[in-house]
């Protein structure tokens, strides 16, 4: 699924609904969801372990950087839903194909009989749900966060890495 929308991109590069599909895939479900996940889950392991402190260190270095790549993604296609409708639909339809797929990651087969309380210990969060909405391909809940889904849909993000630079050519 990657490996095509990237071909496809790198074949009509001004194709932005190509654009959106690729960043929905590799920013927030590879990076947010799968990369995160599995990265917190490394980490969380091994601090509560006391084993290997090296590598936690350098580790929560590498998932910091991490979240500046999906806060881009997520900037990026907040940016292009508002634009237009379309790419909102692109999100929507690019996460029904592909988080099925992320989802099989997630649980593995040796996983299926744990419970949802066990697969939270394993490091799944509502993260990836909040991380969708600020993108806006998921409808918050109904009444839950009303003032601050109103200011993430006013423009105001928790998401602090700012605006990416702009490049000239």
């Amino acid at each position: 699924m990657l490996a095509s929308r990237g071909r496809r991109l790198w074949q009509e590069p001004e194709d932005r609904e190509v654009a959106v599909e690729f960043v929905t895939i590799y920013h927030l479900v590879v990076e947010g969801m799968l990369g995160l996940t599995g990265q917190h889950f490394m980490i969380r392991y091994n601090e509560q372990a006391g084993t290997l402190p090296g590598f936690v260190e350098g580790f929560s270095n590498v998932a910091r950087d991490e979240h500046r790549h999906v806060a881009f993604g997520a900037w990026f296609l907040r940016d292009m839903a508002r634009r237009d409708r379309r790419y909102a639909d692109a999100i929507r339809r690019t996460l029904v194909e592909v988080v099925p797929i992320a989802d099989g990651v997630l649980r593995p087969n040796w996983m299926q009989n744990m419970s949802d309380e066990d697969v939270a210990l394993f490091g799944v969060s509502g993260q990836n749900n909040a991380d969708l909405r600020r993108a806006g391909a998921v409808a918050p809940p109904e009444g839950r966060h009303g003032r601050r889904d109103a200011a993430l849909s006013a423009g105001r993000s928790r998401v602090r890495c700012g605006r990416p630079p702009v490049r000239r050519r």
